[in-house]
Parts: C-alpha cells; structure tokens; sequence
C-alpha cells in the first residue's frame, strides 16, 4: 500500500485513486516481468516499490507544487524511473522519456500503450544529442542515477523558471559541476533542486 503520510494532500489523493493505483500496480507488475528477461533495474525486487513508486513521487510532489500544467523531461529514464510514475498521477503532464537504450525504450513504448499513456513521449537519443540540438524547453527536467553529466544536459533543455531535480540517496558524493539551488530532505534520499 502506498505510504500516503510521506506525500502533501493533493499527491496522497492522487495515490488514493483506484485507476491511478491500477496502473502503478500494472506498471510495476510489467517491470518485474521484463527484469526476467533484461536488466531493466539493479535493485532488489523486493525493494522495487520503495524504488519505483515512493521515490518518484518525491518528484511528483515538487511538480504539483508548481500549480501548472508541466512538461517534463526524463533523462536517461531506463525503466521510466520517474517519468512513467510523474505520468500516471500527472495525467495531463506531458512528459518526455528519454533513453538511449533501444531495448530500454522499446520497454517505454510497451507501457505507454499498456497503460493508456497519451502524453507520454519515448525519445530513443543519446542525451547529449538530444540536448544539442532539440529546441525543446521543459518546465522539469528530472534524473535518478545517471551520473555528472546530468546536469550539463538538464541546463540545455530547462525553461527559464523552471527547476531541474535529481534524486541522490547520499549527499556524500556532489558529482555536478554547479551546486544545486536546493535540496529536500526526502525519506531515504535527496531532491536536488536548481533553478532554470
């Protein structure tokens, strides 16, 4: 069951939904499937909701506080972590995946449709490509584990009064070349948060 307590009223009504609880539960039903034939994630199964829902969300709570309707762009999504979770409970978000493993975004493509995700957008690109030469800007640009390049491509592609989140389990390591604006104590983690 989803830890509501951790989430503001309007995220924890979200997650309360039965069609949104549906489609997570799908999602990661799907993920555990897949994970049997390729490497979809390197964490442990039985921590996939912990891993896949409860992080996302803390995305998912940042974006609602910004009170508009936010395009978003997952760099490096792999398994659509954050990105299709940002998606179910944002339904009206239009949220680019960006991934570029061609097994990895075939995977996206698969839930997109599984799950009725119209505003969905699977992008099979190097991101350093993509951010040269896209001529998108996105209210959120967000990122989980994909190492001090993130940054430099997340700037490329954020719109001015945007912000772009990374979450870190450990404030040990400080990988990006520009220190973030802020971070959220998040239960199990850090939001990185800068300001576009």
């Amino acid at each position: 069951m989803f830890h509501v307590k951790h989430f503001s009223a309007p995220v924890g009504k979200a997650i309360k939904n039965a069609e949104i609880s549906a489609k997570i539960d799908k999602y990661v039903r799907n993920l555990l499937e897949w994970n049997a034939h390729f490497n979809l994630f390197s964490f442990e199964e039985g921590k996939i909701f912990e891993e896949v829902v409860e992080k996302s969300l803390f995305f998912v709570e940042e974006i609602v506080a910004s009170a508009k309707v936010p395009t978003v762009c997952d760099i490096g999504s792999g398994a659509g972590i954050p990105g299709i979770v940002i998606q179910i409970v944002l339904p009206l978000a239009k949220v680019d995946l960006l991934e570029s493993s061609g097994k990895k975004a075939g995977f996206l493509r698969q839930m997109k449709n599984i799950l009725n995700l119209d505003n969905l957008g699977i992008v099979n690109e190097n991101a350093r490509e993509f951010a040269r030469k896209a001529g998108k800007l996105y209210n959120f640009v967000v990122g989980r584990a994909f190492g001090e390049r993130f940054y430099d491509y997340a700037s490329k592609l954020v719109k001015k009064g945007g912000k772009i989140l990374y979450f870190k389990e450990s404030l040990s390591k400080m990988p990006f070349k520009v220190k973030p604006d802020g971070v959220k104590n998040c239960e199990k983690g850090f939001l990185l948060i800068w300001n576009g």
